[in-house]
């Protein structure tokens, strides 16, 4: 799998980063599998958060949209945390439909966390305030060492 591709930009796509509670995780990633036509198993979710992995490696689930596969979703869960993120990238048509889905699950980890709930996410995709490196999901594919 060449993961380099995931950090393709495109003029009509957004990629974004939430990060979920793991009690929240199969849920939230079953609405946005849903509202990205991309099917979502969760018996392979549960597989990636129960599995014993590689010192100092985290369990990634990846899945993309079968008929576009620049949609995607990919699922980080650090094995020391019970907090994991969720990067996802979608149309731009598709922005609203994919806030929708994925807000109820953000809404209820930051309440859960204590930590306001106000900010817009970032689109990584189209960002010019912050450093490329600071795109979390170029920075956990390189902790992973898939890049």
């Amino acid at each position: 799998m060449n993961y380099m591709k995931l950090l393709d930009k495109y003029a009509d796509m957004h990629l974004f980063s939430v990060l979920i509670l793991s009690e929240y995780i199969k849920d939230a990633a079953q609405s946005l599998g849903k509202a990205l036509n991309i099917k979502i198993e969760d018996k392979k979710i549960e597989h990636v958060i129960k599995s014993i992995d590689k010192m100092g490696v985290n369990r990634v689930y990846y899945v993309e949209n079968s008929e576009d596969s620049r949609k995607f979703i990919f699922l980080n869960c650090p094995r020391t945390s019970y907090v994991y993120q969720i990067s996802f990238r979608c149309l731009s048509n598709e922005v609203n439909l994919i806030m929708q889905a994925i807000q109820p699950w953000s809404s209820l980890t930051l309440d859960d966390l204590g930590v306001p709930n106000n900010e817009p996410l970032i689109d990584w995709m189209h960002d010019t305030k912050y450093e490329s490196s600071f795109n979390p999901l170029f920075r956990n594919l390189k902790f992973n060492n898939l890049i």
